[in-house]
């Protein structure tokens, strides 16, 4: 910016410093703003934190019993502990 730039926000020009300082803290705003966003997304490395792994993915629609189902005879993939377990804690 040069000293006859304006300051859009408010319809005044900004001296050189100003512009300076107001794009510092628009700087810093956005990058509080990705850091924020960052810390909400789930890592992608290592791979055993990603979605991919999710034995889940792509039975959303189906009811827990028959995902549970799919998943034993499919992969052998236990969804709960035996019965037993249960027993046991009661």
């Amino acid at each position: 910016m040069t000293s006859t730039d304006t300051d859009h926000t408010k319809g005044v020009p900004m001296t050189d410093t100003a512009a300076a300082e107001s794009s510092t803290i628009v700087l810093n705003d956005i990058d509080g703003s990705i850091r924020a966003a960052c810390a909400r997304i789930a890592p992608v490395w290592p791979l055993e934190n990603f979605v991919a792994v999710n034995p889940y993915l792509g039975l959303a629609d189906h009811r827990f019993g028959e995902a549970a189902e799919r998943l034993a005879s499919t992969v052998g993939a236990r969804s709960t502990m035996p019965a037993e377990f249960y027993l046991d804690a009661i």
